[in-house]
């Protein structure tokens, strides 16, 4: 999974309201009108310029981007609000506290690449992890919108969007980065732990055969005197 961080894309903790209670799941959402096509170089000031244009929305009252997480067509997750805050992006105040809210960066009749579609399935299992439900709908299931286009909607109704049994592995990469605290409230990763380890094994081991060297050493002196 490659996710993007607020705190890699320089945003603040988020000032969204937190999930009351466990959302039954996630709608998909997208931007609606047609999105030009764009370099993944430009894909976080994109995202940047929605949760701008949100919290100039006065009349709406947005106290961050609406969405949870952003999903482009390079197969990258962004977050928005993040897993445990309500999403502002569904429609009314029942129906954010429903569902979380992804939205793919494209719009019009625009098909989401591979990429974005696995991305998507990601981001649904990343929700889950996190205490969301099984549901998986479009914005415009209890709500009336065009929501999230003809191309996502029909991936949502097929059923195409639940994540894979593989897709809940974790990867080897994933593994090798995951941050352990460790009992002294240090934080270290595996990649950190298991090194060390291996250069504590290294040293021991050398020191063992010193200890070893000295003992046969010991032993035939020993043996010369009696």
């Amino acid at each position: 999974m490659q996710f993007i961080t607020r705190q890699q894309m320089g945003w603040p903790a988020t000032a969204s309201r937190l999930q009351p209670e466990p959302p039954r799941g996630t709608k998909v959402h997208y931007e609606g009108d047609e999105v030009p096509d764009m370099a993944h170089s430009r894909c976080v000031g994109h995202w940047t310029d929605i949760r701008n244009m949100h919290l100039a929305n006065k009349e709406e009252g947005y106290s961050d981007v609406a969405y949870n997480l952003a999903v482009c067509q390079h197969g990258y997750i962004l977050e928005g609000r993040g897993a445990g805050h309500q999403t502002g992006a569904n429609g009314n105040q029942s129906l954010n506290r429903a569902h979380y809210a992804v939205v793919v960066l494209i719009g019009g009749d625009t098909e989401p690449s591979a990429a974005a579609v696995e991305a998507l399935k990601e981001a649904i299992l990343y929700l889950r992890q996190r205490g969301a439900g099984n549901e998986i709908k479009g914005h415009r299931d209890g709500y009336a919108t065009s929501c999230p286009g003809g191309p996502l909607y029909d991936l949502v109704r097929s059923g195409s969007l639940e994540p894979s049994q593989e897709d809940d592995m974790p990867s080897p990469q994933d593994l090798w980065s995951y941050t352990m605290v460790l009992p002294d409230g240090r934080k270290q990763s595996a990649r950190d732990i298991i090194t060390y380890s291996d250069e504590r094994h290294n040293i021991i081991a050398r020191e063992l055969d010193q200890v070893k060297a000295q003992l046969a050493e010991v032993l035939r002196i020993l043996a010369q005197k009696a």
